[in-house]
């Protein structure tokens, strides 16, 4: 039954929708911090139904939208159960990364605090950070804001690692060089692109958070 609702929520992935925040934005070109958040692990009671578990994914995209406007970031779009959040230098100045963090820091914690009242199951959230050039337009065939570059690639590269288990917010020293940290990193693996390019994996996890909070 389990293996079955995650198969549920994957299916939903092609049915991409732009979020109706991504009408404030206009094309540009620059430096910034993509954000990727996605399900990565469920533990769902017996007798769930896939109502029950829509619900399930509009609470958590309620926890997380929130978040990021309050940090600054715009919502690009949502694929299935995950999104894509962005913050650019030329609107939110030197601090994206520390903005994007942030966010991911709070979203990680407030999904915590959910799964502690579920009374269907809990999920576990993976969030990629990703740091770099990326250029950022509408797409007229579909009518859907999107952002390409090396900061987009990296975070959904990240967010497709299995090197963590339950939440984790997964980055790259380009990105971590950027933020002023309270909370310890720790070395999980590499990131080897099809560039040939190998790149350190950093990971904040939720255990570290709930330690410290």
């Amino acid at each position: 039954m389990k293996k079955a609702m995650m198969k549920f929520i994957k299916a939903l992935r092609p049915q991409s929708r732009r979020c109706q925040r991504s009408d404030e934005f206009r094309s540009f070109r620059g430096t910034g911090t993509v954000l990727v958040s996605d399900i990565c692990e469920s533990r769902l009671k017996d007798g769930v139904t896939p109502e029950q578990l829509l619900r399930a994914l509009n609470t958590s995209f309620s926890l997380q939208v929130p978040i990021i406007h309050k940090h600054s970031g715009f919502v690009i779009r949502f694929v299935g159960d995950a999104l894509q959040a962005v913050w650019i230098e030329q609107r939110n100045g030197s601090e994206h990364a520390q903005l994007a963090f942030d966010a991911a820091c709070e979203m990680m914690c407030e999904m915590e605090r959910r799964n502690s009242a579920a009374d269907f199951g809990t999920f576990s959230i993976r969030i990629g950070l990703g740091t770099g050039d990326m250029v950022g337009d509408f797409f007229q065939p579909i009518d859907q804001f999107q952002v390409l570059g090396r900061a987009p690639n990296i975070a959904d590269e990240l967010c497709a690692t299995r090197y963590t288990t339950g939440s984790a917010v997964l980055l790259t020293p380009e990105t971590a060089r950027l933020l002023k940290l309270t909370k310890p990193l720790r070395p999980v693996g590499s990131l080897r692109r099809e560039t040939g390019e190998e790149i350190e994996v950093l990971a904040l996890q939720m255990e570290a958070t709930t330690k410290r909070g």
